[in-house]
């Protein structure tokens, strides 16, 4: 975003960091030590907070909670398309846990709206209004709209009658809303960046992990994807590969050795999610 000069709030024109630029070279006789330049201050997280109530965006804690929110990410992705995929309904522990996703979502827009921001200049901001209107161009209606249990709120409207959700018209609409909370997943990409700074880790090690999230990914929603789009319900069972895909029947060695087939219709949801992933990783 823009420089920090317009934007000068009570305090955005002296509470930064120093730069890379800041540190004194040392020359014939420098110390080499970190030089101030014009006005810049550097401030700890803790002064930050103790005096402007905001959490600093490179402090430890909020290291730690970015990597836990990238982990919950992760989560919520997969078992969105999991369910959407395979066409089922989390009940007991795993609704619960759902609920609990949704509140630490709602707990991180809290927490965006009390972080202080950096600017193009290397400048860190803690005018509040700033935040807010860059949070507000930035993350927040997808934050907000993936956050929302717009689902649930629907099912108390409705009484969770299905023909009256399809009547209004809002079948549709909540499955959108169901796509929307996907797009968690591009805030993870900022995530792995502020890590990679604060561990210091190796950028092969970086791109390694990348590379096996984003296959590992891709694999669950192509597996998905090839279970949704087995219409067996419409085709019947011979008409899908779903139906037709079948383990036994005869032994290798000798047909009249059978025993009973097992169609992957037949098989338990896990299963059947088991097979497609095979497929996706197989043909990748």
């Amino acid at each position: 975003f823009p420089g920090a000069g317009p934007w000068a709030g009570p305090r955005a024109a002296v509470i930064g960091r120093a730069s890379s630029g800041a540190v004194n070279p040392g020359g014939s006789g420098g110390s080499g030590e970190d030089a101030a330049i014009g006005p810049v201050e550097v401030i700890s997280a803790k002064r930050l907070l103790r005096e402007t109530g905001l959490f600093h965006p490179e402090a430890s804690a909020k290291m730690f909670w970015d990597i836990g929110l990238s982990a919950v990410i992760l989560y919520s992705v997969l078992t969105l398309t999991y369910k959407m995929g395979m066409g089922v309904s989390f009940n007991g522990a795993l609704e619960v846990m759902d609920v609990v996703v949704d509140m630490l979502f709602g707990v991180d827009i809290c927490v965006t709206f009390n972080t202080a921001v950096f600017d193009l200049n290397g400048t860190l901001v803690d005018d509040r209004q700033v935040i807010a209107t860059l949070y507000f161009k930035g993350w927040f209606f997808l934050d907000f709209f993936s956050t929302v249990p717009l689902e649930r709120l629907v099912g108390l409207v409705v009484g969770g009658d299905v023909d009256a959700l399809a009547s209004l018209g809002l079948m549709r609409a909540v499955r959108l809303v169901r796509l929307v909370k996907i797009a968690r997943i591009m805030k993870m990409s900022g995530i792995f960046d502020n890590v990679d700074k604060w561990l210091g880790l190796h950028p092969a090690v970086l791109r390694l992990g990348k590379l096996l999230v984003t296959m590992g990914f891709i694999a669950h929603l192509i597996a998905c994807v090839l279970y949704n789009v087995a219409d067996c319900v419409t085709d019947g069972p011979e008409g899908c590969w779903v139906g037709r895909y079948c383990v036994g029947g005869g032994a290798w060695f000798d047909d009249d050795q059978g025993y009973d087939a097992q169609c992957l219709l037949e098989m338990p949801v896990g299963d059947r999610y088991l097979a497609s992933l095979y497929w996706a990783f197989a043909t990748m």
